[in-house]
């Protein structure tokens, strides 16, 4: 999928289009395999600071992102009778080869400052993709499948890690695990939204998408980024294999090991 565009468009060429190309393709198959569609959390849209995420909630995405993953599922929707479709919506994956988080793990060693966007507690669920792969397979082998009326949520899961964090504590395990101290920072909204509009002009003008583009800014000035994992735990069995910590050192030690970090 599409994480990053020049224009909204690029979203809907990428994700809804390319996710409809991809659904008609197993459907045209004399035996229509499992199709599992890695949404976002971004989908849903923010979650209320106490109040997790689950399947049933209603979605109101606050991004060009979020909103093109919301209508890729609802694109599989119309499929659901002709493939035996299933959902998961990761929330902000990180682990190998993960360049967003990078970013981070960079930052943090060479200023020891973690930035948070507002003067408030920012609430995230975060999952190590090697996690998010075994839920997958998991949710490919048991899970259950989207009907064509879809009037609930069945055939769709939250996954995240053990616990959820606020952003401040997110720094604090990357410090941790790349061994150095730092502080959390928090910053006014409004210079993110400076930040993510200057970095949208220079997108724009070089035509390469920023990282942080207005798109981005949209989300992370949001009241926070949490959801439950309790379904996918009570009708597969899924849990998390290692602690957080564990998996933030794992991260760290290969950013290391291929010159990243």
């Amino acid at each position: 999928g599409r994480v990053r565009a020049l224009r909204s468009r690029e979203f809907a060429e990428d994700n809804i289009e390319g996710t409809q190309r991809v659904v008609e393709a197993c459907a045209a198959q004399h035996s229509p395999p499992v199709m599992v569609f890695v949404s976002s959390i971004a989908a849903a849209g923010p979650s209320s600071p106490g109040t997790p995420h689950c399947e049933s909630d209603p979605d109101q995405p606050v991004s060009d992102y979020g909103r093109s993953k919301l209508a890729a599922e609802r694109a599989l929707i119309a499929h659901a009778g002709e493939v035996p479709l299933s959902i998961v919506r990761p929330p902000i994956v990180f682990g190998p080869g993960d360049k967003a988080s990078l970013a981070i793990f960079r930052g943090v060693k060479i200023t020891h400052i973690h930035l948070v966007p507002g003067y408030r507690a920012f609430p995230v669920s975060v999952i190590h993709v090697a996690d998010l792969c075994n839920a997958i397979v998991r949710i490919a082998e048991q899970g259950k499948r989207i009907t064509p009326a879809q009037q609930d949520s069945q055939g769709v899961y939250y996954v995240t890690a053990e616990r959820s964090l606020k952003y401040g504590e997110f720094g604090k395990l990357v410090a941790q695990a790349i061994g150095c101290s730092a502080i959390s920072l928090p910053l006014p909204k409004a210079l993110f939204w400076l930040v993510g509009g200057t970095a949208e002009l220079l997108g724009q003008a070089l035509r390469s998408p920023a990282i942080l583009g207005l798109d981005k800014i949209r989300e992370a000035v949001a009241p926070g980024w949490e959801c439950s994992d309790e379904k996918i735990r009570r009708e597969l069995n899924y849990q998390p294999e290692r602690s957080l910590e564990e998996r933030f050192a794992e991260t760290a030690a290969w950013y290391r090991q291929h010159d990243w970090l």
